[in-house]
């Protein structure tokens, strides 16, 4: 089988990796979070970094402050107070943003 069917076009292999470890290894439950966190999440933020690093992006950026620039900070504040003093309608909120955005880029890798 071909890897880039598994990884790209069959991402739903990591939810099974991820479900299988944690039911036959439950007590690691979050080591396997940490982990999840550092091998997938991270590295998906950390290659949004070179866009803003570049050069050549500067000007797109100066012209797009509010969309590139406010509204990042808007959801890091929301996020944190979110977090601490409404927890559920945070989650709620978060989870829900989460699918949107997830559909969209992987609609976008099937398109690629």
């Amino acid at each position: 089988m071909n890897k880039q069917l598994i990884f790209i076009k069959f991402p739903i292999i990591f939810p099974i990796i991820y479900g299988t470890v944690l039911y036959l290894f439950p007590q690691y439950e979050t080591e396997l979070i940490i982990v999840t966190l550092l091998l997938l999440a991270e590295t998906h933020f950390g290659a949004t970094w070179p866009f803003f690093l570049a050069k050549s992006n500067i000007e797109h950026i100066k012209k797009d402050k509010i969309k590139l620039i406010v509204y990042p900070l808007i959801i890091i504040i929301f996020s944190l107070v979110g977090f601490f003093f409404f927890k559920s309608l945070f989650l709620m909120v978060f989870f829900m943003a989460n699918i949107y955005h997830v559909t969209r880029q992987s609609f976008g890798i099937c398109k690629l």
